[in-house]
């Protein structure tokens, strides 16, 4: 038992030598090993050459997926920041020019929206106010439809939000 156990020492103690390049250690354990224990070294190079390739391989593919990552973090960062530098060169609007901007966009819509309810405009009315919590006045239009015909129905309703950004107005809502 104690022959065997040692046995499994040396080859251990053998073949950790010889990968990290200790001669003089290898030299010494070679002599204590049997031969059929003992390693063909063109047999070494075909086996950990392949699994250290490899090995070294997946690392370099880790390693460029996280440069790919950063590169593109990196460029979206610079886009956000050039639109940013954009947005500061054009003059803010204010709440009235946005109000402004956003029933002129409401009357290119209303059309389509009174003629699928097949109603003409009663009424509207414009509200301000920061709906979307960033900190600028919004804009929401409210609307009222009756029949083209006359008549005291409302045959629709309905309100149309507007997404003030600070240089222009887009609909959120409606």
């Amino acid at each position: 038992m104690g022959s065997k156990v040692s046995t499994v020492i040396y080859r251990w103690q053998y073949l950790i030598s010889w990968i990290f390049c200790f001669p003089m250690t290898a030299t010494k354990i070679k002599k204590n090993i049997p031969y059929h224990i003992k390693m063909n070294i063109s047999i070494k190079i075909k086996v950990i050459l392949p699994v250290f390739l490899v090995l070294a391989g997946c690392n370099n593919s880790q390693r460029e997926k996280e440069l790919e990552l950063k590169e593109k973090e990196l460029l979206l960062k610079e886009k956000e920041l050039s639109i940013k530098e954009n947005q500061n060169n054009r003059p803010k609007i204010t709440t009235n020019d946005a109000v402004r901007l956003a029933e002129k966009q409401f009357k290119k819509y209303l059309p389509k929206n009174l003629e699928s309810h097949d109603a003409v405009l009663d009424g509207t009315e414009s509200y301000t106010g920061d709906f979307t919590g960033d900190g600028i006045e919004d804009v929401a239009i409210y609307f009222s439809l009756v029949p083209r015909d006359g008549g005291n129905a409302i045959v629709g309703q309905g309100l149309t939000l507007y997404q003030n950004s600070g240089y222009d107005v887009k609909v959120i809502a409606g």
